[in-house]
């Protein structure tokens, strides 16, 4: 509380400093989700941050205010932080940071095969996972995971040579940039990388496919691919 003296000093007839634009604390709250509370918090922090830079006559309380004003934006830094990470600033993966996930180890055994034998028991939305028995290849493991809030299932496969590529199939369109675009028996594929380990990838029904294999021809996977896309 000011006391009679502090008072005395005081000049009411003094112009008030203008206030500025907001901070950056405060702006990037208006791109995010956050409840009224939190943002009145970070505003009141801001205002605290704001007085505290205000000149003050007396020497004695420039000390305090300073350290107000250091805790009062570290606040602010920590509560924009849990901000930015509830509200969801986060963008999606991208098909680059999910592919490691068909070279990761089954995690279920392999799904059973439909009736008819071309497709298996297992889904990713609409799509079916291919058994692939005709083609040489056969299922042997599956996985599901979830990567930057995305679901990501996985079916493994191995052929006659004890080579193994794993099918992923990614529940939105995630980005993806770079690779080379093919075209096969009429689908656009696109190719990221090739050599010890290939990365082919399309998209079907809202949905990113990927295809990856170690010590697997690219162009194997790619006629692969032509099948299930």
């Amino acid at each position: 509380m000011m006391d009679e003296h502090d008072m005395s000093h005081e000049r009411p007839d003094d112009p008030l400093p203008d206030p500025g634009p907001p901070p950056a604390a405060l702006s990037a709250l208006d791109d995010v989700a956050a409840p009224d509370r939190l943002r009145m918090a970070v505003a009141e922090l801001v205002a605290d941050a704001r007085g505290a830079r205000a000149p003050r006559r007396a020497a004695r309380r420039s000390r305090p205010r300073l350290a107000g004003l250091l805790a009062a934006a570290g606040a602010v830094a920590v509560v924009l932080a849990l901000v930015l990470t509830i509200g969801g600033g986060a963008s999606s993966p991208s098909v680059r940071d999910v592919a490691a996930v068909a070279l990761r180890p089954a995690a279920a055994p392999a799904p059973a095969a439909q009736p008819g034998g071309e497709l298996l028991r297992a889904h990713a939305g609409p799509i079916a996972f291919p058994t692939w028995t005709r083609v040489g290849w056969r299922a042997v493991g599956a996985r599901t995971d979830t990567v930057g809030g995305h679901e990501l299932r996985t079916v493994f496969y191995a052929d006659a040579a004890g080579r193994r590529i794993g099918y992923a199939i990614a529940d939105t369109q995630l980005p993806v940039s770079g690779g080379q675009v093919v075209t096969r028996r009429g689908a656009r594929l696109r190719v990221l990388d090739r050599g010890a380990t290939a990365v082919v990838t399309w998209r079907r029904d809202g949905r990113t496919c990927i295809l990856a294999g170690r010590g697997v021809p690219v162009g194997r996977l790619l006629t692969l691919a032509s099948y299930a896309a």
